[in-house]
């Protein structure tokens, strides 16, 4: 479907630095942002049975590898809310979605090489949505250092399909992107972490502004049109690699196939009990690494490896207690979800 054009609301222009946190700033102006923040909160704490807008209700898609952004998402969730796995949908080839009135629209997801994974992308591309027309969308993107000009082509993405972005958000996560960076320390993460929950309080209030036809204060994100040159130059990188040479199992490998269910894009295959990539190229989300016999080179062994703590609370190996590995858990019921059933529909993304 369609929906209407309106205005896109006055934003903060940045070019890929850090977002100020608006309950550390002390001016005239920032004062006014905090208090346009409490506002937003007023309204959710005023209005807890009034109308889904006012509740901030919300359709939120979300791409999660390492459950940086799976956190984010259930961390912006309420109750009655829908929260909808991507890499789910596109194994399943779901694309159908309704709104319904008074419903904002949410996307959650990674920066990778300052950009949209690509999976998302194909996502994106492939979303038909049908009902009544969003009162308000927004992208909250997770990242270890700036989200650069991911901003731009996710609205760019939306833009094609006829919605406008309203806002986007910037939201500080530990980096996870061990084949490049060194993973923070625990206690690191653990500051990391604290932090982001305030963030994401500060961003479901503006949300709830931006609902309501109030202007934001210093929360949203917007790059400059020089960042979003300059990372389509760092996204080609990513387009041209996503390489699965380099990926092998050591001998602690039990067969146990969650890789093989949890890969979006249907990259591995467990072949003589031996999970083998069948591709050349993958959405490279590491998500198969969050098993400790999966292993990239040499580099998590130089700069160690990471998950977030959603996926350590299973004491197995594998780790595979995440709903995103099995079907029939919140809302990623179907067959589609298990590897070895029909030919891995929907992972065209990954060629």
């Amino acid at each position: 479907m369609s929906y209407r054009a309106r205005p896109s609301p006055i934003s903060m222009e940045v070019s890929g630095g850090p977002t100020p946190n608006a309950s550390l700033l002390t001016g005239p102006e920032e004062k006014d942002n905090i208090e346009d923040n409490n506002r937003g909160k007023d309204i959710l704490e005023d209005n807890p049975q009034d109308n889904s807008r006012e509740r901030g209700l919300y359709m939120i898609f979300y791409f999660t590898g390492t459950g940086n952004s799976q956190a984010a998402a259930q961390m912006l969730q309420q109750e009655g809310e829908k929260l909808i796995s991507i890499g789910t949908s596109v194994k399943g080839k779901k694309y159908d979605y309704e709104l319904t009135e008074g419903e904002a629209l949410g996307f959650v997801f990674p920066v990778y090489f300052s950009g949209v994974p690509n999976i998302v992308e194909w996502f994106v591309r492939k979303l038909r949505l049908s009902g009544a027309d969003p009162v308000f969308t927004y992208a909250v993107m997770t990242c270890g250092g700036a989200p650069a000009g991911a901003d731009g082509m996710m609205e760019d993405l939306l833009k094609k399909k006829g919605i406008v972005l309203d806002r986007a958000y910037k939201l500080p996560m530990p980096d996870n992107y061990f084949i490049m960076f060194p993973i923070p320390s625990e206690e690191e993460q653990e500051k990391i972490l604290l932090a982001a929950e305030e963030t994401v309080e500060e961003i479901k209030a503006d949300i709830l502004l931006g609902m309501n036809g109030m202007e934001e204060k210093g929360i949203a994100y917007r790059s400059s049109a020089a960042v979003r040159l300059a990372s389509r130059a760092a996204y080609a990188m990513y387009r041209k690699g996503r390489k699965t040479d380099k990926f092998w199992v050591d001998d602690q490998c039990v067969s146990c196939h969650a890789c093989e269910n949890r890969c979006p894009c249907g990259a591995i295959r467990l072949i003589d009990g031996v999970p083998t990539w069948v591709k050349d190229q993958c959405v490279l989300c590491l998500g198969c690494a969050r098993c400790g016999a999966i292993h990239y080179g040499n580099t998590d062994e130089k700069h160690g490896r990471y998950k977030h703590p959603i996926f350590r609370k299973k004491a197995s190996h594998g780790d595979h207690a995440s709903h995103e590995d099995h079907a029939g858990h919140g809302d990623h019921a179907g067959h589609e979800d298990h590897a070895g059933h029909g030919d891995h529909a929907g992972h065209e993304c990954c060629h």
